[in-house]
């Protein structure tokens, strides 16, 4: 009885992850669809708003290249199968993969990206640590306007170190 509970349970849980999974997928894929569909059935719209419904296209590309990431990533979990490699790694040099990954991408956004990081060697899981900052730094793109900042700075505090990923809301 307590087995047919647990399992009434867990499949009620997972249908509504499922439900959420679906949902947050059909949003940035419809966004796709429709943007898509009228940027190539308008004539004569000005560059500028080309770029707009591009960038809205690519935004929403890179939001469902997430999703997958993230369900991905569940998978490995729940198959015992995620395993967090740890090592010594220099902030600085995460700090630059993140800007070489988002300058460019930040800057067809017509967003401003500073990432200063110290110089400090910590001990984690860069691949980790890498994913959830890019995660972070993406939702940030998502809630700034053209024109803002997004900024990703650390500061040390007592024996950790605390990352923070701030925008300016343009």
């Amino acid at each position: 009885m307590k087995q047919n509970n647990e399992l009434s349970d867990m499949n009620e849980r997972l249908r509504t992850m499922f439900g959420f999974i679906s949902n947050d997928l059909w949003n940035p894929a419809n966004e796709i669809l429709h943007k898509s569909f009228g940027l190539l059935n308008q004539k004569g719209l000005n560059q500028n708003t080309v770029n707009d419904i591009e960038n809205e296209i690519y935004k929403s590309a890179i939001e469902i290249n997430q999703l997958i990431n993230d369900i991905l990533n569940l998978s490995t979990v729940m198959n015992d199968k995620f395993k967090l490699n740890s090592s010594a790694f220099n902030l600085h040099d995460l700090g630059s993969v993140l800007e070489n990954r988002f300058d460019v991408f930040a800057e067809k956004l017509g967003i401003e990206i500073e990432i200063n990081f110290s110089s400090d060697v910590v001990w984690g899981d860069f691949e980790r640590i890498d994913q959830v900052l890019s995660n972070l730094i993406l939702n940030t793109f998502k809630f700034t306007k053209k024109g803002g900042k997004v900024m990703v700075v650390n500061e040390v505090k007592s024996s950790n170190i605390v990352i923070h990923v701030k925008e300016n809301g343009g």
